[in-house]
């Protein structure tokens, strides 16, 4: 889990770039290329500002992965990430996370496994909230929601 960094409890990410880190699946499934959370116990925090993430890749989540944390991302570029299955860029899963993306371009993200997983960002629980940011050209569809609450 987590091809670049593998976050839980406070995190606070500025100015930082990720780039092409690939999640080893070391016995299951490779979540998060870049980053990725699995903290479904504690209510982690986690920040990511003025930083860049291009070019990851993973099954889940080719970018940032969320399972439990409540997240910023702000200021933020997401690009050229790649998942096998869903969300190219952010995927938040079976989660009860808040997610905020402010001030924030999300684009030419990939998703391997179809139009309808969205290869700019998944929810497929949990709360997403974009706000005053930019998703575009994700060629597997810009978002893909299947359940949780979406803004």
């Amino acid at each position: 889990y987590g091809g670049g960094v593998f976050v839980s409890g406070y995190v606070y990410l500025s100015q930082c770039l990720f780039e092409a880190n690939t999640a080893d699946a070391a016995g299951g499934f490779a979540n998060g290329g870049a980053l990725a959370d699995l903290d479904t116990l504690t209510n982690s925090r986690i920040t990511v500002n003025q930083t860049v993430i291009n070019a990851n890749s993973a099954d889940f989540g080719g970018g940032f992965y969320i399972q439990g944390a409540d997240v910023l991302v702000a200021n933020s570029l997401f690009f050229q990430n790649t998942a096998a299955n869903d969300g190219g860029a952010l995927s938040v899963f079976n989660s009860t996370s808040l997610v905020i993306v402010i001030y924030s371009t999300i684009a030419f993200n990939h998703d391997l496994g179809g139009v309808e997983n969205g290869s700019g960002m998944y929810l497929g629980n949990g709360s997403l909230l974009v706000t005053s940011s930019l998703v575009v050209n994700n060629d597997g569809g810009d978002l893909f929601y299947s359940a949780g609450t979406l803004s």
